[in-house]
């Protein structure tokens, strides 16, 4: 399995790209990162599509009975969030 980290990232656009500083491409990459953790933490329900990419999507997850085994009772959950994110088809996986 190859782990590939943000540095990676930006020394392949750095590579890939002419006449563009390494700093300039570290904020643009920051920037992109931080707007999709940004919408992820504001909104309630949110669908993310970056064509040719993935589409992320944030929704809601109803609450649940669950067993407590220390107090044996039956509790609700807390309602939850759940990310998914589904490739794009040019992606072959």
């Amino acid at each position: 399995m190859v782990k590939i980290i943000k540095k990676d990232l930006i020394e392949e656009v750095f590579a890939r790209t002419n006449n563009v500083n390494k700093i300039v491409v570290k904020d643009i990459i920051d920037k992109l990162f931080n707007v999709i953790v940004e919408k992820l933490n504001n909104e309630d329900e949110l669908n993310i599509e970056i064509r040719g990419f993935a589409i992320i999507k944030k929704r809601k997850v109803k609450s649940r009975k669950v067993y407590n085994f220390k107090e044996k009772k039956i509790i609700k959950s807390k309602r939850n969030y759940k990310i998914s994110i589904k490739p794009a088809k040019e992606i072959k996986l």
